[in-house]
């Protein structure tokens, strides 16, 4: 009984090396350096063979606005919000208060308007801009928001989505 531990840690050792297993606090094998190339003025040495020409990476393009960021607020058969600032749309000013916006064929009304599959309100400043309700992907209680970005609405497939356009900075403030 008492030779039962050493056994099982001799047994595990030898195990463990002849399946080739290493510690992991093995020393790395060190680069080697490859040897200079020895240059002499003699012509039958060969001489060294050109490099090649490094290809350039891809140059990204520089930014030229700050980013943007769109968040999915809710999305339905209809969207309910309430703007707090007057809002532009389609050449159109919108009056602060509420707004119900639904799908119409291809496009969006909101109210008596209705725009293409994209509208997007522009506002003159002010923050907040708008509110809404927005539900929890995992259900439960809507929680009221009152958010700074622009508006925007789209319809895909029959549905309704409010998306809040806004600034990268912004939204990490």
């Amino acid at each position: 009984m008492k030779y039962r531990l050493p056994l099982i840690l001799v047994t595990i050792a030898a195990l463990w090396g002849a399946s080739g297993c290493t510690t992991r606090y093995s020393e790395a094998p060190t680069p080697q350096r490859p040897a200079p190339a020895v240059t002499s003025g003699d012509p039958a040495s060969p001489a060294p063979a050109p490099m090649a020409p490094v290809k350039a990476g891809r140059v990204l393009p520089s930014l030229t606005s700050e980013p943007e960021l769109a968040v999915l607020l809710a999305e339905g058969p209809q969207v309910r919000f309430r703007l707090l600032v007057p809002a532009r749309l389609d050449g159109r000013t919108l009056a602060a208060g509420d707004y119900t916006a639904s799908a119409s064929g291809s496009g969006v009304r909101i109210g008596d308007v209705v725009a293409g599959p994209v509208a997007r309100l522009a506002h003159q400043g002010g923050s907040p801009v708008f509110t809404t309700t927005a539900l929890p992907p995992t259900g439960g209680a809507g929680v009221p928001l009152r958010l700074a970005g622009d508006p925007e609405l789209r319809v895909v497939g029959g549905k309704v989505m409010l998306i809040e356009r806004i600034g990268l900075e912004a939204y990490l403030a």
